[in-house]
């Protein structure tokens, strides 16, 4: 997960902080695509983890002598836990979309790259401990604080 939030926040910081001058443009195009393949990468990360969170709660349930309701009941428990993180990442990427797409058909890009750091600060405040502490983080995110578990 560094990699990706990572160069997300400071490929943010740096186009937030430069004011996206015109110039810019095929700059924010290639980090764009630099932050896609870094997502793409880090997605099976995360749902190799949901994975094991689910077997994890099966074999406990199996060590304790539990039932086959017992394990459904702890594996909707670990839907319930990963929602945000799905809801997040949905979020992220619709965002990232729109963000493409603005700078392939020239739109409105500087918006598209605000509901981006909106997503990014958004899944901040969903699923705290997959985010890293990064560097210029509060400058885009200066409200975010995470509820506690």
């Amino acid at each position: 997960m560094t990699n990706l939030f990572s160069r997300l926040c400071l490929a943010l910081s740096i186009l937030v902080l430069s004011g996206c001058p015109d110039y810019a443009l095929q700059i924010q195009a290639q980090t764009a695509n630099a932050v896609a393949q870094a997502a793409n990468t880090e997605l099976p990360v995360l749902v190799g983890q949901f994975r094991q969170d689910g077997m994890d709660a099966l074999v406990t349930v199996k060590q304790k002598g539990g039932t086959e309701d017992q394990a459904r009941a702890e594996l909707a428990r670990i839907e319930v836990k990963w929602a945000p993180v799905w809801k997040g990442w949905d979020a992220l990427r619709a965002a990232h979309d729109a963000w493409a797409t603005a700078l392939e058909k020239g739109g409105d890009y500087a918006a598209a790259l605000i509901g981006l750091s909106k997503a990014y600060c958004s899944f901040m405040i969903l699923w705290p401990q997959a985010v890293p502490v990064i560097p210029l983080a509060p400058v885009l995110c200066p409200v975010a604080e995470a509820p506690k578990p």
